[in-house]
């Protein structure tokens, strides 16, 4: 039976990933989404899908000791304001289910939604801030977990949810699923792209790839500190880093100053990124912290079949099964990175396998279909 569900967020990073998994649910269970979101991207997604959006004030970021003072002032007039939309949207747009993405809707809504009796879904992402956070906050948060069905996408969060005092049988991993079957072959996207850029271009190159925010911290330095141990062994290697932010200039100073910038390229935001897959020999998954577009972007390339490359200890396990279908090592070692990449250059059946066992295991355990079918028993 259809559900007419809310989403409240005041997170600010991309939700894409999300946003497909509500498709996938409206198109297989015919359920209504509607948004209340402090934030810009969420909204304009939803406007995108002509889905029902407002702007909600929910208060400033909780991380920092003085916002979280403020928040727990303003909290009883949150509470009061919200229990009457709430009413409204249950009885008005018939309301079933709340999916709170953040620490402020969660501290906000749960108790509201309990006493009206509308079932209540946190979501937790792989990045999520736990150590940072006021101990009175994490008091309120631990307060209100247990009226909640609480959503994990890896076991590396779930075990840092149960480090914070969180019971375990409150706590469901549901994998990230992706759509399947879109990698088309892109022949010469970087081909064009390098021949037109640069004289002398060679049209084979070993490749590496990554994708990343720039505008977060990333462990690209090690990164370009390993393509030049491997010149030795792999005189044409380069690297293709597809992704904007404020790091993307340093970064670019970085590897004219390491005399490797005839071999970086540094591309820039790309809004078909996915297409530079297929111009990727090995891809390297290069974020501290993983968020849930990290996952989604390590999804696709291993849809791909593409040999991968992740930190070990940083919440990839589920999806990185050391050398079954990739590579787990500490990537900040630029030495061990650049023996990683070295191996996988050298033994190219390993290439094959690891590429191969990679979207077996996409396919078989991280697709969208499966994550709206977990998704849909939760909804009952």
């Amino acid at each position: 039976m259809p559900k007419n569900i809310l989403i409240i967020n005041s997170l600010p990073c991309d939700n894409r990933p999300l946003v497909n998994l509500f498709e996938k649910l409206k198109q297989a269970g015919g359920h209504l989404f509607y948004l209340l979101s402090i934030k810009s991207g969420l909204l304009n997604q939803f406007q995108a899908e002509s889905w029902p959006g407002k702007k909600a004030r929910l208060g400033p970021n909780l991380n920092i000791k003085i916002n979280a003072l403020i928040f727990l002032i303003l909290l009883p007039m949150f509470f009061l304001l919200y229990l009457f939309r709430l009413i409204y949207f249950k009885r008005g747009k018939k309301i079933t289910s709340v999916i709170l993405l953040n620490w402020n809707e969660k501290i906000i809504f749960t108790l509201i939604a309990k006493i009206i009796k509308i079932k209540t879904i946190w979501l937790e992402f792989p990045d999520a801030n736990f150590s940072n956070m006021p101990k009175l906050i994490i008091w309120l948060y631990k307060i209100n977990s247990k009226w909640a069905d609480i959503i994990c996408f890896t076991g590396f969060t779930k075990m840092r949810l149960k480090k914070i005092g969180i019971k375990e049988h409150l706590i469901k991993i549901i994998p990230l699923g992706i759509k399947l079957n879109r990698f088309e072959r892109q022949d010469t996207i970087f081909n064009k792209l390098a021949r037109a850029g640069r004289k002398g271009f060679q049209r084979k190159y070993f490749t590496v790839g990554a994708i990343v925010d720039l505008s977060h911290q990333q462990k690209i330095e090690p990164l370009l500190q390993a393509i030049k141990r491997c010149l030795t062994i792999i005189p044409n290697i380069q690297l293709i880093v597809v992704g904007g932010g404020d790091e993307k200039k340093p970064l670019s100073w970085l590897a004219k100053k390491m005399e490797i910038d005839s071999i970086v390229w540094f591309v820039g935001e790309q809004s078909r990124a996915k297409n530079w897959l297929e111009s990727f020999d090995v891809f390297v998954a290069a974020s501290d912290k993983p968020s849930i577009t990290d996952l989604r972007i390590l999804l696709r390339a291993m849809s791909a079949g593409l040999p991968v490359i992740g930190p070990a200890n940083n919440g990839l396990e589920d999806i990185i099964l050391e050398n079954k279908n990739g590579i787990l090592i500490d990537t900040s070692n630029s030495e061990m990175l650049a023996q990683a990449i070295i191996k996988l250059q050298q033994n190219r059946q390993l290439r094959l396998r690891l590429g191969k066992e990679a979207k077996e295991q996409i396919d078989k355990n991280f697709s969208i279909s499966l994550m709206a079918e977990k998704f849909e028993k939760l909804l009952l």
